[in-house]
């Protein structure tokens, strides 16, 4: 393989000097194969991490056998630790456990059944966030403000007697706790020489933390900050720079994408410049199209048109991102209606609309339409007293998408049938892909249309804090570079 001068820089560096790296790799760099390369370039004992266990199974099938190495995700190399030292058993109800034993809400609270997963939520978070068992006051309140947490008076104590009696029970552990405990507690690990590790835009501060208790003689970190979206999930705001400052880092580009058209890479330039287009590789297109006005009866025409103008078939290379949900699922169920296969991509966001459906308990579509409408309105107020206007585009987005489902049942249906039109939507099946940011990041496809791209100035504008302002614009930049050879806003 004809490496490029950035990749040839990384491994001379790898070769010939000591010291822990920092890749910085653009979208489509071939970061993977970078990776793979340096995976060979010795005989130390290495451990690969990866982001999911979808990346670990794909990196498994490529990686040549290396003695005493391994090819894990963050959560499996902290569960080998757990199980070594101290035998614990996974439950991802821990935390809703310790809640139902150990906090008692007064029975006249109404809002009780909210207060307890706001704290399960909480508490969740300050397990990625928190690097001791107990939040002083500032680490809570930052907390709560970096994530725009729910409160209620008393949150603050119920959150360190969760999280102190969770850290201190070590018979079982939840999916947060395979990475927090090992780090906590300083388990002993596999004696590897090299670590590689991948997505580390992502990395929140427990993450760090685990990484570090390796100890092992040289890091390899690689990853964009410019792709880093998940702030909202725990991740740190700067996370590379903290980590090839913690780490004392040799910071080392790779800029040349190989999956975007040049045409491409001049839209993803002008949000980040940096990112370079390989020599060879094809102009490609861009152009906008209008979005269907589905109340118009001719909107199967439009959508027609509009298929085609792009290009798209349903059994053809190609996707559609929304940086919300409704606009999605408006554009599913308009799709399905004129026989075009296509599914939403994420089923963890149909079970979160699930469980709200779930949590109103109603018997009917007419009385499950009216708790939606009550919950909605609380919320609204509540986030509007708040001026949170990130939470009132969120709660918009999930009343209207769950109005989208209730549509497409009877009055007379239960919501049960509401329940089996959200998991088939969301259910991984054939046909055009239909997908949020988040859920794209990663993948990649040879058009990508970008549906309501006016919804990115928008949540830019909606954003309170300066790093929620930079992950919209980030989130911008990642739905731009899934495409290779076309793109289309619409």
């Amino acid at each position: 393989m004809e490496w490029s001068n950035y990749s040839k820089a990384i491994f001379d560096h790898y070769l010939s000097k000591t010291g822990n790296i920092m890749v910085k790799a653009c979208p489509g760099s071939g970061k993977t194969t970078n990776i793979k390369h340096l995976w060979t370039l010795d005989d130390k004992p290495t451990v690969y991490l990866v982001f999911n266990k979808a990346n670990q199974l794909e990196a498994q099938s490529k990686m040549p056998y290396k003695s005493d190495s391994a090819i894990l995700t963050l959560n499996g190399l902290g569960h080998r630790a757990l199980l070594r030292e101290f035998g614990s058993v996974l439950d991802d109800r821990k935390v809703l456990k310790i809640i139902d034993r150990d906090i008692h809400f007064p029975t006249y609270d109404r809002h009780k059944a909210d207060h307890k997963w706001a704290l399960c939520r909480a508490v969740q978070q300050a397990k990625s966030y928190a690097l001791d068992s107990v939040l002083t006051p500032g680490e809570y309140a930052d907390m709560v403000d970096t994530y725009d947490l729910e409160t209620y008076e008393g949150m603050e104590g119920h959150v360190n007697r969760v999280l102190e009696i969770s850290d201190n029970n070590l018979d079982t552990v939840d999916f947060d706790d395979q990475i927090r405990i090992p780090a906590l507690y300083r388990c002993t690990f596999a004696p590897y020489a090299n670590v590689l590790c991948d997505e580390v835009q992502d990395f929140s501060p427990i993450q760090a933390l685990l990484v570090s208790r390796l100890q092992a003689d040289r890091y390899v970190f690689v990853g964009d900050s410019h792709q880093s979206i998940y702030g909202f999930r725990g991740a740190m705001t700067g996370s590379m720079d903290y980590l090839s400052a913690q780490f004392h880092c040799t910071e080392l580009p790779l800029s040349i994408t190989y999956r975007c058209a040049k045409n491409l890479v001049k839209e993803a330039a002008a949000i980040y410049p940096g990112i370079e287009a390989f020599h060879s590789a094809p102009e490609g297109t861009v152009r906008y199209v209008q979005c269907p006005d589905y109340g118009d009866p001719t909107t199967a025409l439009q959508l027609r048109s509009i298929m085609g103008t792009m290009g798209i078939r349903a059994n053809h290379d190609a996707m559609v991102v929304c940086r919300m949900n409704r606009p999605l699922i408006q554009l599913a169920y308009a799709l399905l209606a004129q026989d075009i296969p296509c599914y939403v991509r994420g089923r963890d966001i149909g079970q979160n609309l699930i469980r709200l459906i779930t949590k109103q308990e109603a018997t009917s579509i007419a009385e499950l339409r009216t708790k939606l409408d009550t919950w909605y309105f609380e919320e609204l107020a509540l986030a509007q007293a708040k001026c949170n206007d990130r939470k009132i585009i969120t709660l918009e987005d999930k009343h209207t998408s769950l109005a989208l489902f209730m549509n497409q049942c009877l009055p007379s249906d239960s919501p049960s049938a509401v329940i089996q039109k959200v998991t088939a939507l969301f259910e991984q099946g054939k046909g055009l892909c239909l997908s949020t940011i988040h859920k794209a990041k990663g993948l990649e496809a040879e058009q990508c249309t970008i549906l309501e791209h006016g919804l990115y100035p928008r949540m830019v504008q909606r954003s309170s804090q300066v790093w929620q302002k930079e992950q919209e614009h980030n989130c911008q930049y990642v739905a731009i570079t899934r495409g290779k050879t076309s793109l289309t806003y619409m």
